[in-house]
């Protein structure tokens, strides 16, 4: 079951709702739970501009508050932090304990640690643990010997239900995170951890939740290896299930990203299984409902924090900053010349997924350009070869071939065309207008997140000497911004693609 392929777990894909087979009789009365679910907020604690004014803790709130009852259970999947500067506002002690402080008011009983939750280091997360008066949950993260949350699982008594929850984060932890600011967790495997606790909990338990922070995916594998468990609640992938789904007899859901969606799932339980289920996304947009007035008086402090310590014009677009993943983007050129003119190299190069979305023409401030860019990477100088730069485009370009995430890069022009067996051609490769000499060596930068850590699964090569050097991304391009404030950065086609 563990390798099953991913086509098999989409022939187990089932709609929502039970069938006849599921439920040979009525559930018993008053055995109803619903679970309610977000993941992947982000620090979206007000409206976001760029998805029509949709979100924001106030109107989730509201939402959660018209959908509550004693059989309810209001649950996380992670990735709370990073997005928002109110994830760099220290409130409590803590990085992002503002976004704590508001969980806690909108009723929250349980979340499981997502990747960017550890983006302000480990000790931040276990200071953000101390303000939660919910549980911070994970079964498969340990550090010196124990679990590094101090609690895999809760029991909740849900309207009578008794509604085991288990936390679990994905295996590749390390990949999604600069090492440095694990402080040397290890990330057991989620499968075999989910065993371990269900084995523990099932005697005392009516239902299981597996709360996992590890993308559809790989929930979807999971089910096909924990066919014990009844429920996943995930995030991490950012998929927004207009329905539960059920694999292997396992129910799952997920709820998009940037508190856009609550998740409502609704389940009938009895003699240990679920019987029925049926779910819905429900939409967070403001005036849906009446806020807690204190949740809507922290949103209000938060923000006006925020805009008096971040909210000066420091520049203006004359061309909107776009947003690709998969192509080169004005974006994602602005970044990477930042980067190279900061550090002086021959060329850099940026991970697409660090941008985090764009903006419109006009003024912009310096929160602005902390939220295009959400994470304190810092930039680190090195040096290769110019074969090692050939590999990098022809891994750059088979990512790009592929719509997957590419590097964006600067200094560095090439076109590239699939030859006979789909192998990529390199046809033209130039740094400083000069072909690409594999022998010769190079100067190159790019964010602490790449190099050294991730440098093989973004390159293809790893660097032999680096220096990090102490200034962050998003300092650099403020920086650039305040010296040259009329901003106006259009694509030139310095990655190139034929067929």
């Amino acid at each position: 079951m563990r390798n099953a392929t991913v086509w098999t777990v989409l022939f187990c894909l089932t709609a929502a709702g039970s069938s006849p087979a599921d439920a040979p009789g009525r559930p018993e009365p008053g055995r109803r739970v619903t679970i309610l679910h977000t993941n992947d907020m982000h620090g979206q604690y007000i409206p976001s501009d760029s998805r029509g004014g949709g979100g924001g803790l106030e109107a989730l709130d509201a939402a959660v508050r018209g959908q509550t009852d004693e059989r309810t259970l209001l649950l996380d999947a992670g990735d709370f932090q990073t997005g928002t500067l109110l994830s760099r506002l220290t409130v409590g002690g803590a990085a992002g304990g503002g976004m704590v402080k508001l969980m806690n008011r909108i009723g929250y009983r349980a979340c499981s640690p997502g990747n960017h939750d550890f983006d302000e280091g480990w000790q931040n997360l276990l200071r953000l643990k101390e303000l939660m008066e919910f549980d911070l949950l994970s079964a498969n993260l340990n550090r010196d010997g124990a679990l590094f949350t101090g609690k895999a699982f809760e029991v909740y008594d849900v309207g009578g239900v008794k509604t085991g929850v288990i936390g679990l984060t994905s295996k590749e932890l390390y990949s999604l995170v600069f090492p440095g600011r694990l402080g040397g967790i290890k990330v057991k495997d989620p499968a075999a951890s989910a065993r371990e606790w269900i084995r523990k909990i099932d005697p005392e338990t009516d239902l299981i939740v597996l709360l996992t922070h590890q993308g559809f995916r790989e929930d979807s594998l999971l089910a096909m290896a924990v066919p014990e468990v009844d429920v996943i609640v995930g995030g991490h992938s950012h998929t927004p299930l207009s329905g539960p789904v059920r694999v292997n007899g396992v129910v799952i859901c997920q709820a998009g990203s940037r508190t856009q969606f609550l998740g409502r799932l609704d389940l009938d339980v009895a003699e240990d299984r679920v019987v029925s289920f049926s779910g819905r996304l429900i939409p967070v947009r403001a005036g849906s409902g009446q806020a807690d007035p204190q949740v809507t008086a922290l949103v209000g402090e938060y923000r006006d924090t925020i805009e008096e310590k971040f909210g000066g014009i420091i520049g203006r677009l004359r061309r909107a900053w776009t947003v690709s993943q998969d192509r080169e983007c004005n974006t994602g050129d602005f970044f990477a010349d930042v980067i190279r003119n900061r550090t002086g190299t021959d060329f850099a190069a940026l991970n697409s997924g660090g941008i985090r979305k764009g903006l419109g023409r006009g003024p912009v401030k310096e929160m602005d350009v902390l939220e295009v860019y959400p994470f304190e990477n810092r930039l680190v100088r090195f040096t290769c070869t110019g074969r090692d730069i050939l590999t990098l485009v022809r891994k750059n370009a088979s990512a790009a071939y592929r719509k997957r995430q590419i590097l964006q890069v600067s200094g560095l022009n090439y076109e590239t065309r699939k030859g006979s067996g789909g192998r990529i051609e390199i046809t033209e490769c130039t740094i400083g207008g000069q072909p690409v000499e594999p022998a010769r060596e190079y100067t190159g930068a790019s964010v602490d997140f790449i190099v050294p850590a991730n440098a093989k699964e973004y390159m293809g090569f790893e660097p032999s000497e680096a220096d990090v050097i102490d200034v962050t991304v998003t300092t650099a391009a403020v920086d650039w911004i305040r010296a040259h404030p009329a901003v106006d950065v259009r694509t030139d086609g310095r990655m190139r693609h034929r067929q």
